[in-house]
């Protein structure tokens, strides 16, 4: 695992490695349909805090997004492009999150499978997002000048064109404030 890192080849004094020593998945988690859609990964060692490698605020326990809907999250990754390749350079895209409601009727099928009470949708429709690649990368909110990590990369519809992403759908992001306990019992 790289901290710190932009270019994804290039040597950067201001990344860290670490290796993972232990992956604790959610018991819950159910590959079928992606509920339940988060892990915690242990590091052999601490993070070095640098204007690099920053620590994130998570989001307390809430019942529900309705203090998240209509607010705009930035999510960032290395995932496939446009072009139908993985980019090199840390990108980034801004997501405004929606009502279970508005995601719902976007595309009920899909949506009704793979949203639960423990997940959100977000999104532009404009081709703008995460693509193959970006799963498990955060969903940051701004809240009184303090980033919040709110949501996790988790899923979104396959797209028809033979492309790699979907981003005029919206995505499915695993809410993490509805895992603070595990969390806080897997650090």
């Amino acid at each position: 695992v790289y901290l710190g890192k932009y270019n994804i080849n290039a040597d950067e004094s201001t990344s860290q490695k670490k290796a993972v020593v232990d992956l604790r998945v959610n018991p819950k988690y159910n590959r079928a349909n992606f509920h339940d859609d988060i892990a915690i990964l242990n590091l052999n060692s601490d993070a070095e805090y640098t204007n690099y490698v920053r620590p994130i605020c998570l989001w307390e326990a809430v019942d529900g997004i309705q203090d998240v809907v209509g607010k705009d999250g930035i999510v960032a990754g290395w995932g496939y492009n446009e072009h139908q390749q993985l980019n090199q350079e840390l990108k980034q895209a801004t997501m405004p999150i929606v009502s279970a409601d508005k995601c719902a009727r976007s595309d009920a099928p899909f949506f009704a499978e793979y949203v639960s009470e423990n997940a959100f949708c977000a999104g532009s429709l404009n081709g703008t997002g995460p693509c193959k690649g970006d799963s498990g990368g955060g969903l940051v909110v701004k809240r009184n000048n303090t980033w919040f990590l709110r949501g996790i990369v988790s899923v979104s519809a396959a797209p028809k064109n033979g492309s790699v992403c979907n981003n005029h759908h919206y995505i499915v992001f695993t809410d993490v404030a509805r895992y603070t306990d595990f969390i806080r019992q897997n650090l």
